[in-house]
């Protein structure tokens, strides 16, 4: 069978190629997220660092960086200015960890519900009067939710999940080191190897 060494250097070039695969993954998510604030005049340095306040803050509730980015995309698509969008992120972000809904899920439901779509709304068990504002909205959400939320995420399991997602985001970190190496292998794969193959 295998050496020890064997197997210790073939699980390190596991962790390495799955670290790289989750940076990569991670700037991918991030650039998508980018061009479609920038297509509707949203993105500023000081959304990006307010979105990255979210994703640690969020983390505590099990809620991974992929998740905060598509509940801000999709707020986007609702809510007019930047403040909004970040907040109703926030609110969703409290009713995700307690009904294991996605947050672009609740955030969608927010939307249309300020929309005058209340069905959805409803359903999460918020009332407010047709015509409310936003904000009446997610006044009427944190009421119901945030106290269930910090319980929750105070609970081993969500403890467990707030873990994880800590340790994803410890491999995204370390990928994103190895990302300069990789991306200079694969301009010498497309540059120089390949076309000499062919």
């Amino acid at each position: 069978g295998f050496a020890p060494a064997g197997v210790a250097a073939a699980a390190l070039a596991k962790f390495a190629f799955d670290a790289v695969k989750a940076a990569a993954e991670d700037e991918m998510s991030n650039a998508r997220l980018n061009a479609a604030l920038k297509a509707r005049g949203f993105l500023t340095d000081d959304l990006a660092k307010k979105v990255k306040q979210q994703t640690a803050a969020m983390a505590a509730l099990g809620i991974t960086d992929d998740q905060v980015r598509a509940g801000i995309e999709v707020g986007s698509r609702f809510f007019a200015d930047q403040t909004t969008i970040l907040q109703a992120n926030t609110v969703a972000a409290d009713v995700a960890a307690v009904t294991g809904q996605s947050l672009a899920d609740v955030i969608t439901t927010i939307g249309k519900g300020a929309q005058g779509q209340l069905k959805g709304l409803r359903a999460l068990g918020v009332q407010v009067n047709k015509g409310a504002t936003t904000q009446e909205i997610l006044t009427a959400i944190s009421a119901k939710y945030s106290g269930i939320a910090s319980e929750i995420a105070n609970t081993t399991g969500g403890k467990y999940l707030a873990a994880q997602v800590a340790i994803n985001e410890k491999m995204e970190e370390f990928g994103y080191r190895l990302l300069p190496a990789v991306n200079a292998a694969l301009d010498f794969m497309t540059e120089t190897v390949i076309p000499a193959v062919i």
